[in-house]
């Protein structure tokens, strides 16, 4: 299991749930940043402002700075975004230069043993961020998101010095989730939230959950919709998020729901206590991260609650 950070005020703790279930590290991170990911297992971090790159090692000591960007851009609009790579050789960033008023987005990949760009991509896009998701494969799966104007999936793959893109061609899939063994995918729909889609590797569909499959549980409630969030507990159980608005007791709702990735067949009603269905990060194994104002907790799924 990848370590896992988690940001506290002036420090981010490291968590690697093979070792503990409290924090095996913590470093003193004082500088403001837009986004930060800790190496899948040196102890280390990197973290990006609007300028440049920083790499941290266990120490807290500065062991490269990348030049992004020369100007920082237009306040507001979009903030850049990191990532380690799947065995952490590469950092990868999104750049938002369109919103900032500095030229095109842009992907970079940047070499962690030596600091240096060594690829860069021209995305076509104006996204307000992204958010990057490693497979084992050396593949990098990238959302960008684009606010109304949709949400495009790319699917990169570092190639000597290129970075050859897969475009699954939409606009309109947000990416929830990666199989833990890296086969499949799932997307929920960004305009509506009307459904939710299993995808395998190449995109083609394994299976779909429309809204009316909750049909006698919160799918009844005419402002439901299937949330942004969820993806696989394991690699046979995945999970779907269902959201409204209660008006007689004026409050919103959400409600958790196990599905089969494989048959699309509603497993029953998840019952998890958490206060924004956000909260939720599930890590593949059966188990989920639970986070409090100051910690991860890490959970064991119950089942016993799945019952309709």
């Amino acid at each position: 299991m990848r370590v896992i950070p988690f940001r506290s005020r002036d420090r981010v703790d490291l968590y690697d749930f093979d070792r503990a279930d409290d924090p095996v590290h913590s470093i003193a991170v004082v500088a403001p940043y837009e986004s930060l990911d800790a190496h899948p297992s040196d102890l280390g971090v990197a973290y990006a402002d609007r300028c440049e790159l920083v790499r941290l090692d266990r120490d807290g000591a500065v062991t490269s700075r990348v030049r992004i960007s020369t100007a920082p851009g237009s306040p507001g609009g979009g903030h850049v975004s990191c990532a380690f790579s799947y065995d952490g050789d590469q950092v990868w960033v999104f750049s938002p230069d369109a919103m900032l008023d500095r030229g095109e987005d842009r992907i970079l990949v940047i070499d962690d043993a030596t600091g240096t760009v060594v690829a860069e991509h021209l995305t076509r896009t104006a996204g307000h961020g992204a958010s990057f998701t490693p497979h084992p494969d050396g593949s990098m799966f990238v959302e960008i998101g684009e606010g109304q104007d949709g949400v495009p999936v790319l699917r990169c793959r570092l190639d000597g010095g290129i970075i050859a893109v897969h475009d699954y061609g939409w606009i309109d899939r947000v990416f929830c989730g990666l199989s833990p063994d890296g086969q499949m995918f799932m997307t929920t729909d960004h305009q509506g939230g009307t459904n939710a889609l299993f995808h395998r590797y190449d995109g083609s569909i394994v299976c779909q959950v429309e809204l009316d499959a909750f049909t006698g549980m919160g799918g009844d409630d005419e402002e439901a919709m299937i949330e942004w969030v969820g993806g696989f507990l394991d690699r046979q159980t995945a999970v779907v998020v269902l959201s409204g608005y209660d008006e007689d007791a004026d409050e919103d709702w959400h409600e958790h729901y196990l599905v089969s990735p494989f048959t699309g067949k509603v497993l029953g009603r998840w019952a998890v206590e958490v206060n924004d269905p956000h909260d939720v990060d599930l890590l593949g194994d059966g188990t989920w991260l639970h986070r409090r104002p100051d910690r991860f907790e890490r959970v064991r799924a119950d089942r016993s609650a799945t019952a309709l």
